[in-house]
């Protein structure tokens, strides 16, 4: 099975994030892993937050990552 690790950094905006994550999911028949990247706390920034899914998406093993902001629809 295919595994796409959808990566969405946000600060304060997590309700756009889920609506970024809404419109993609039926695009595709594969299975999406959702990792949202929330700064509230610590603040990394938007590349870092990048980066730091994209780690996360290795460590779930995801044979893709696609990487998009919170405010993408």
């Amino acid at each position: 099975m295919v595994t796409v690790g959808v990566v969405i950094p946000t600060l304060f905006n997590k309700s756009e994030a889920y609506e970024a994550l809404k419109s993609i999911q039926g695009a595709y028949s594969i299975f999406w892993m959702p990792i949202i990247v929330d700064n509230w706390r610590e603040n990394r920034g938007v590349s870092n937050s990048w980066n730091y899914g994209i780690e996360i998406a290795k460590l779930y093993q995801c044979n893709y990552v696609l990487v998009i902001n919170d405010d993408i629809l």
